[in-house]
């Protein structure tokens, strides 16, 4: 299995470890170190990112050159809590983890179904570390349809017939990596979507498509500067499985 960053720093903050990260452990730990120390999360992100615009996922279309957006701000601010987001492609399931490192959600998604990789004419899901830019669309309707990251005003049902736009919530991912690199100015997502009944195998057009009542719960739980990792690895057998909580909006 590939070793990965993210969970070591999350319980590093809580408790002090005094062995090596596990396999389990290392599902969530965040992806730079300098010589033998882990750098905390705020520091990692600390440096805002080159100036970079936002192109929204273009289904069926040549990707457009990139586009000024002030609805989604290339800066990314330090989280100010601990969570993290696990997306498993083997699996097409997202893991939200809390401060301590524990899964407290999951949810059924749908990455590309043009592969990985992060060249920007591939319409591919990159790997890797990320951090959650920007949070957009908060106090919009489900269903809220957006273009350029703006609502339209239109709000579109589940699998209404026809119909692949971006809808409800839209959480833009930064890479941290030279392998994702290209990650906001390709305009790669973690949203929602209509087409509902594709969710669960791959299916998008690089981003990660997500149900309109799942991104509203996981928009709720996360800040700008959360982390995310994409993997190509399995998760839920590391961690047990956790379904999506009984929360409001009902139950998966």
């Amino acid at each position: 299995m590939r070793v990965h960053h993210l969970l070591v720093i999350l319980l590093s903050q809580t408790l002090l470890i005094s062995r090596p990260a596990n396999a389990a452990q290392r599902v969530l730990l965040a992806s730079s170190q300098k010589g033998d120390a882990v750098q905390p999360v705020s520091a990692l992100l600390a440096t805002p990112p080159k100036n970079a615009e936002v192109a929204p996922e273009a289904p069926r279309v040549t990707p457009a050159t990139k586009r000024n957006s002030d609805a989604a701000p290339s800066s990314v601010a330090p989280a100010t809590d601990t969570s993290a987001i696990v997306i498993s492609v083997a699996e097409q399931k997202l893991y939200l983890f809390n401060g301590d490192g524990h899964k407290v959600a999951s949810y059924r998604v749908s990455t590309s179904k043009f592969g990985l990789g992060d060249s920007r004419s591939s319409y591919a899901t990159p790997l890797g570390q990320f951090a959650v830019a920007s949070k957009i669309g908060d106090g919009c309707v489900p269903g809220t349809v957006f273009h350029h990251c703006r609502p339209t005003g239109e709000v579109l049902a589940p699998n209404a017939p026809g119909r692949d736009p971006i809808v409800t919530r839209i959480l833009p991912l930064r890479g941290l990596e030279p392998q994702n690199a290209h990650a906001l100015s390709r305009g790669i997502f973690i949203h929602g979507t209509p087409e509902e009944r594709n969710i669960g195998r791959p299916a998008s057009y690089g981003c990660v498509r997500m149900k309109s009542r799942d991104v509203l719960d996981l928009f709720d739980q996360v800040r700008s500067g959360t982390r995310v990792e994409i993997t190509t690895d399995r998760v839920a057998g590391l961690f047990g499985n956790v379904t999506r909580p009984s929360l409001a909006r009902g139950s998966q």
